[in-house]
């Protein structure tokens, strides 16, 4: 258990994200959980049954599995837990993580943190694939001022 976890003191202490696992040893395990890590397990079968739709103002047709990574993705952030696509290159990634960005447009603005040599290429994919987001490059000029005015469906593309 202690590759799970962290022990202090007399006690082992798990990250949300290591729910999932310890689920899946179901009644093999005991543990005595506080609030915060019961609230994290139900969140966490909550959105295993969420069945988010590809949002229609998607500009693509996404292939099978794509839909499957973009539904995936949907049901981390409704767990509130986060993910990382990760396979070869022009296998659409871009697409899903736009589904995504449209399916909790509504929920406010949204932080693309990418390359600066795919920057440009992200705000282009944005306005050709997800025309109503309204996607910007974060650069030079006014930085604070950049981000008063956010709100939903606004999408910041800034290089680390």
């Amino acid at each position: 258990m202690t590759a799970y976890g962290d022990r202090r003191e007399k006690k082992l202490r798990f990250p949300p994200v290591r729910a999932a696992a310890l689920e899946d040893l179901g009644d093999s395990v005991r543990l005595k959980a506080d609030a915060s890590w019961t609230e994290c397990v139900q969140r966490m079968r909550t959105a295993g049954q969420v069945q988010p739709v590809v949002p229609t103002t998607l500009q693509a047709e996404l292939r099978d599995y794509q839909r499957d990574g973009f539904q995936w993705l949907a049901r981390l952030a409704a767990w509130g837990v986060g993910g990382c696509l990760a396979d070869d290159m022009g296998l659409g990634k871009t697409i899903e993580a736009l589904a995504l960005l449209l399916h909790r447009a509504a929920g406010g603005p949204a932080l693309v943190v990418a390359p600066t040599s795919v920057g440009f290429n992200w705000l282009n994919e944005t306005n050709r694939f997800a025309p109503t987001l309204n996607a910007r490059l974060f650069g030079p000029g006014d930085r604070e001022a950049f981000f008063q005015n956010l709100g939903p469906r606004d999408v910041v593309i800034c290089s680390y």
